[in-house]
């Protein structure tokens, strides 16, 4: 059984333009994350709002991408191992999971974590993080690297290509909130953003261009 995924209709775009997986986290069933300060909303069901919101940038800056919102599994390392070879098999360029943070009610910033080996993914990381703190002013935690111990390693060592998990606020903090409750838009356009950065970083030549914003 495969991921359940949407793509972007690809035929017009150019055809330097690198395929970007937009991973919603705890896609598994019965996985839904943790719960905001709200305790209503879980980070599936907001996370599947700002995949679709990247994605609707990225159509409008020619840049084919691809929403994997359901994962197969019976846990988490084999829904990991699944993911991989659905990625694989779709052939990416690179990939970002979508979550958010919790902890204690006084943990708040942004943070962006990659692969401790990977060259490429630290820089789609910094690049994703700065974009989101230059965005919302939100406290800088850093683009983290992630060895195999670490939670959440299994997406970022075994996806074949860059991959990041991205982690913007904490819903456990009544400010981190209170700023990203409502701004799916927002943060989607920031993260679009981050990631066309990183494009034109890697491939000079051959640079795309966000939508203007009025």
């Amino acid at each position: 059984m495969s991921c359940r995924a949407w793509f972007t209709d690809d035929a017009q775009l150019p055809p330097a333009a690198p395929v970007l997986a937009i991973c919603v986290g705890h896609s598994r069933y019965n996985d839904m994350g943790a719960v905001a300060c709200d305790e209503e909303t879980n980070e599936w069901t907001y996370n599947l709002q700002v995949a679709k919101s990247i994605k609707e940038e990225l159509d409008d800056a020619g840049v084919p991408s691809v929403i994997v919102h359901e994962y197969t599994g019976n846990n988490y390392s084999e829904s990991m191992k699944n993911l991989s070879v659905e990625l694989r098999g779709l052939k990416v360029d690179a990939a970002i999971e979508l979550h958010f943070n919790a902890a204690t009610p006084a943990a708040h910033g942004s943070e962006t974590l990659y692969w401790y080996k990977s060259k490429k993914s630290a820089k789609l990381a910094k690049c994703l993080q700065d974009q989101v703190v230059k965005t919302f002013g939100v406290k800088d935690r850093g683009a983290k690297p992630k060895t195999a111990k670490s939670r959440g390693a299994k997406f970022l060592r075994e996806t074949h290509c860059p991959a990041v998990i991205t982690e913007p606020f904490f819903g456990s903090n009544a400010e981190d909130w209170e700023m990203f409750k409502d701004s799916f838009d927002t943060l989607g356009s920031s993260l679009a953003e981050g990631f066309i950065n990183y494009y034109n970083n890697e491939k000079t030549g051959s640079q795309l261009t966000q939508r203007t914003q009025v």
